[in-house]
């Protein structure tokens, strides 16, 4: 995630990223009211950079792309996770996706990491939202695997526009295979 931490700076910030891209496809940029931030991987610390900033977007999809630190106490699938800047910014997103303002997708394995997994850093941010609304995230009747490339998952919840997809997957080929959902989500979510 280091590599990605200076982009939006770089630009900056995510209003100099978007007037840049606009540009690059001859559009003025405040002519983008909606738009969608989609990440696999490690391309999910733009998105803490995006939600810790003012722009927001209409949409975010998280494929496998959320991770974070571990206490030095942490060890490997303990859940243990340090709910620092870049998940509460994250979190506060998903809240307003869970209260129908947004929407975001957060896909995530089950892989183990020394650091703070996308399982551990999708379940904090569960709790959180969970907390923050007093309530529970439900079933995703949304969804299915037929939906998703035949691609079975654990379990799918949601909150208004929050979806959250869990995947058995304990590998690289996981990890692969959720990036290629992207197309799947948009038709289904975005």
């Amino acid at each position: 995630t280091a590599a990605y931490k200076p982009l939006l700076a770089s630009y900056g910030g995510a209003k100099g990223w978007l007037a840049l891209l606009a540009r690059a496809c001859g559009k003025e940029s405040e002519s983008w009211r909606h738009w969608c931030f989609t990440a696999w991987s490690a391309g999910g610390q733009v998105a803490k950079d995006i939600c810790a900033g003012p722009v927001w977007p209409a949409a975010i999809v998280l494929l496998d792309a959320v991770y974070g630190t571990k206490p030095a106490s942490g060890r490997r699938g303990d859940g243990s996770v340090i709910f620092d800047a870049g998940l509460q910014a994250l979190a506060r997103y998903a809240l307003a996706a869970a209260r129908g303002e947004r929407t975001m997708v957060l896909f995530h394995s089950r892989i183990s990491t020394a650091y703070a997994s996308s399982k551990e850093c999708c379940e904090a941010i569960q709790r959180w939202v969970e907390h923050e609304l007093g309530d529970k995230l439900g079933p995703d009747p949304t969804v299915t695997a037929e939906m998703l490339d035949q691609h079975g998952f654990v379990e799918a919840l949601a909150y208004g526009d929050l979806h959250l997809v869990e995947f058995a997957g304990i590998d690289a080929k996981e990890h692969i295979t959720e990036a290629h959902l992207y197309d799947e989500v948009w038709k289904l979510w975005i």
